[in-house]
């Protein structure tokens, strides 16, 4: 018995999707760390591998489905004989007879126009298979699967003929299948979705005569659609014989049918619900935001504010100014009137005055009333005495620096460390009498440094012209 986990090949088995008499269906990932395709698949594993039944019949697929290379046909992906085991194609989708149970049920619609859209793509996977000689025998609602683009897929090709809920005439006489076995299955197919009914009422495992009177359910048929009903009544004769001669002139009979339709097929809706895919449209995305144009760029004169000692602006720094851009207003931080705009750019209109009476001044707020005065605190008075004054310091008479003749707004910037070294030509001269005095003492200490210098050298150069 298996169980998920189990591998049979590269794949390692998920999911128990169907349980069959013969053969038991398993979804199974790819498990050998390979990114080759396919990444999941449906495997089909006989109940014991000594079972010659059950190995002929997965043989039998095998080489039937390698056989025959159409889309609406299930692929085969490997036999692993060893296992009893037979790798098939996943199909994201569902069986027709999944979909007649959500009919059924009120919650999908199916329209007349989409099942013979179906049945044209069946008969054409069919004349796919008729022309490699082999004979499907087993269409029903369980083995025609539906993929969420729309698009049918015919699977079990070596589905066990028990399992049909009608026999074919020519099955329940004791003849092979053949072609036209696969083309009165198919319109037993057509007629169990147009009446939402099998044909003969009958279910799986109970084997019904299809030799039986078919005429009630055909009735059911041609009562939707009479053009439908003439070529179903056709595919369900009792005599192959009186069937269409191929799949080819089927088909161009149910084309014919659907032309006669108003409203189009929809498939791909179907599809879509029976995959399980959201089926509403998406809700309307919100309107694009408006993206406004960025305004023009503006250039500016960007100057240095004013230093503190200038009250003024040279005239030639306007003009310095002004040839950088002719179209700039130029604005002065330290400037109380309004800037003037420049004769290249074009004159503003006035503001118009609002029409209208003039509005009313607002009510000024009321005065604030005085603070009252402090109250003196409880308790004895403390005795305070004044403070004596501070003796007046002499602060040097620093020479200010004509800063009028240069542009404040175009003085370069100066490190710090250049500022804390004066200008010889700033530096203080004394005045007082003190300071006087001490420079006057500093001269003949250096001329007694001087001199002693000199009287250093003479004794030196005589002690060296002895000795030389």
């Amino acid at each position: 018995m298996n169980r998920p986990g189990d591998r049979v090949g590269p794949f390692e088995l998920t999911e128990l999707v169907a349980s069959r008499p013969i053969a038991n269906l398993w979804k199974a990932e790819r498990a050998d760390g390979s990114r080759r395709e396919p990444r999941i698949v449906i495997i089909r594993i006989a109940h014991h591998t000594m079972d010659t039944r059950a190995m002929s019949e997965l043989r039998r697929e095998y080489d039937a489905v390698r056989a025959i290379d159409d889309s609406r046909v299930r692929k085969a992906h490997g036999f692993f004989a060893g296992f009893g085991a037979l790798a098939l194609e996943f199909v994201d989708g569902a069986t027709l007879s999944s979909v007649l149970g959500h009919v059924r049920a009120g919650l999908w619609d199916l329209d007349t126009a989409t099942i013979v859209d179906i049945g044209i793509e069946l008969v054409g996977a069919l004349r796919s298979v008729h022309e490699r000689g082999i004979v499907h025998g087993r269409i029903c609602a369980e083995t025609v699967r539906l993929r969420r683009d729309g698009n049918i897929v015919l699977t079990d090709f070596a589905m066990p003929e028990d399992r049909l809920a009608v026999v074919p005439p020519e099955l329940k006489s004791g003849h092979q299948a053949t072609a036209a076995t696969d083309q009165w299955l198919a319109g037993a197919l057509l007629a169990h979705l147009v009446t939402r009914e099998a044909l003969l009422a009958a279910q799986p495992g109970d084997q019904a005569d299809g030799r039986r009177d078919l005429r009630p359910w055909t009735s059911g048929v041609s009562t939707v659609d009479p053009a439908l009903g003439r070529v179903v009544t056709r595919m369900l004769a009792r005599d192959a014989r009186d069937r269409y001669g191929d799949m080819g002139a089927l088909s161009r009979e149910l084309l014919a049918v659907l032309r006669g339709y108003a409203d189009p097929p929809d498939r791909e809706l179907l599809g879509r619900r029976a995959s399980g895919r959201r089926t509403t449209a998406p809700p309307p995305l919100p309107p694009p935001t408006p993206v406004l144009a960025p305004a023009p760029a503006r250039s500016e004169v960007r100057l240095r504010p004013p230093l503190e000692d200038a009250r003024t602006v040279p005239p030639y720094a306007v003009a310095a100014a002004r040839t950088q851009d002719p179209a700039t207003e130029i604005e002065f931080p330290d400037s109380t009137s309004a800037p003037r705009p420049s004769p290249m750019a074009p004159p503003r209109p006035a503001p118009a005055p609002p029409a209208g009476p003039p509005p009313t001044p607002a009510p000024r707020p009321p005065a604030r009333p005085p603070e009252p005065p402090a109250l003196p605190l409880p308790g004895p008075a403390v005795p305070t005495r004044p403070l004596a004054p501070l003796p007046p310091t002499e602060r040097p008479a620093w020479t200010p620096v004509a800063l009028d003749l240069v542009a404040p707004e175009l003085i370069a910037a100066v490190h710090e460390e250049e500022m804390d070294t004066p200008d010889p030509q700033d530096v203080v001269r004394p005045t007082s009498t003190a300071q006087r005095g001490a420079a006057a003492r500093l001269i003949p200490d250096w001329l007694a440094a001087v001199a002693l210098i000199l009287l250093l050298g003479v004794g030196a150069w005589a002690i060296l012209s002895r000795l030389l």
